[in-house]
């Protein structure tokens, strides 16, 4: 869709927010998609079981009142200072599209374009107006440098010896524990996506707990106004006012 992406093992994509530390995925409809480059959780549910405040036995993945969404924007929004909200686009449509493909159809490509397919299970949302979210599988698949056996190689397989590449020259891919997507599986309601340690892309109940990086859109009107995006000299921010 002609997105700009930062991709490769670790391109100038940093940039102070919040005074700490974010990267840049993209830029989007002329909007910038940023990422905490510190996780808000390492073990975090997407969604609790009933008994723990969720919902059902093995929680339920309707990001629109699942716990993880919930926290994320109430204690981790709540914690933002003040003079940073402004540049967060707070009525964001996020792409709720679930997967209803098999684990060997999951290229980038594929993936991109279910999670912007209108299907989802039973009452589930397909989209969702937002502040903060997580990154899509999509956006992992495409962080990697555009090799063609990536593009084409299934994601569910990037763990394989022969597919180490595509992960190695992923800058959001992190060896250290699983973490969470927005996307979930549309063929039932209780399976999300993440990103495995070992690289790949796969699936787990909502209510086990895995990693979580917040996720948001800075409003158009945000610029960059200094900085080279090292990790030294992170890119700075300013609201431009029109």
């Amino acid at each position: 869709d002609g997105n700009k992406r930062y991709v490769g093992v670790n391109p100038d994509n940093y940039v102070k927010f919040n005074n700490e530390l974010w990267r840049i995925i993209g830029v989007f409809n002329g909007q910038a998609k940023i990422i905490r480059k510190e996780p808000y959780s390492t073990r975090i549910e997407w969604d609790k079981d009933s008994t723990n405040g969720g919902h059902g036995k093995y929680g339920n993945n309707n990001w629109a009142f699942s716990t993880l969404q919930v926290e994320l924007n109430s204690t981790f929004l709540n914690s933002i200072e003040n003079a940073s909200k402004p540049y967060i686009d707070s009525t964001h449509i996020w792409q709720l599209g679930g997967n209803v493909i098999s684990e060997n159809e999951w290229t980038r490509k594929q993936l991109y374009s279910q999670e912007r397919q209108e299907q989802a299970y039973g009452d589930n949302p397909i989209t969702w107006e937002g502040t903060i979210g997580l990154i899509y599988p999509s956006d992992y698949g495409y962080s990697t440098d555009s090799l063609s056996s990536c593009i084409n190689t299934t994601m569910y397989k990037w763990y394989l010896e022969e597919n180490m590449t595509c992960k190695n020259n992923s800058w959001l891919y992190n060896d250290s524990y699983l973490h969470w997507t927005i996307t979930v599986d549309a063929r039932n309601q209780v399976s999300g996506f993440l990103i495995g340690e070992t690289g790949n892309v796969g699936g787990a109940y909502v209510n086990t707990q895995q990693g979580a990086y917040p996720t948001l859109y800075l409003k158009s009107i945000v610029k960059i106004i200094g900085g080279n995006g090292t990790i030294q000299d992170p890119y700075l921010l300013r609201i431009e006012n029109i």
